[in-house]
């Protein structure tokens, strides 16, 4: 499946993403949080869990216009960074010394699920050229997401008395674990699992 373009437009500002994927007062009633945590390191957690996610998953999922100036091969399609895009709203060629050259976007389509724009003719060829100015990810995330999101917080928290640089702990007649194999302080398996089929395609 793929969209299509349009006229050329004017360059679109980005709108930045969300600060996190999920804010505190989505996840307190999961994670039982009775208000006398330290606020700071419930904030840290969720900040922390919401990076591992996104690198877990190689792009951001969250909806938001991105501008990105991408290396050109010369030939009909361009990888950009972030899949499921919705929309170009402009393509601009950028050459050294001189201002912005609106490229014709009227040829241009995009792959629905693919970090990938493609257009009738050839691109220009050359490093940094071909400025794009797209949306792209969930206008509402999938629960899968979020619930692997849920699954990191709490990682985070209940690691934070843990030494992240170990692979495991013991403790005599009371009990002995192994972390999973990147440490406490990333993506636990059962969130890995869960995300495993929203990564990054290409």
């Amino acid at each position: 499946m793929s969209g299509t373009g349009g006229p050329p437009a004017a360059p679109a500002m980005p709108t930045p993403a969300p600060t996190l994927i999920l804010a505190q007062s989505d996840v307190s009633g999961w994670l039982n949080l009775d208000g006398t945590e330290d606020p700071d390191q419930v904030t840290a957690a969720i900040e922390t869990a919401t990076d591992a996610v996104i690198d877990e998953l190689g792009w951001d999922p969250r909806q938001q216009v991105y501008t990105e100036i991408r290396d050109s091969v010369g030939s009909t399609t361009l990888v950009v960074a972030n899949q499921l895009i919705t929309g170009v709203s402009a393509i601009n060629l950028m050459y050294p010394g001189q201002p912005p050259v609106p490229f014709d976007i009227q040829g241009v389509t995009w792959d629905a699920k693919a970090p990938i724009i493609y257009n009738l003719c050839r691109f220009p060829r050359g490093r940094q050229l071909v400025q794009v100015i797209y949306t792209a990810g969930y206008p509402t995330l999938p629960n899968p997401i979020l619930q692997a999101t849920r699954y990191t917080i709490k990682a985070m928290l209940d690691g934070s008395g843990v030494d992240f640089n170990a692979t495991g702990e013991s403790y005599s007649g009371v009990l002995s674990q192994t972390f999973w194999q990147q440490g406490p302080a990333t993506c636990p398996p059962s969130a890995v699992r869960l995300l495993r089929f929203y990564r990054r395609t290409i």
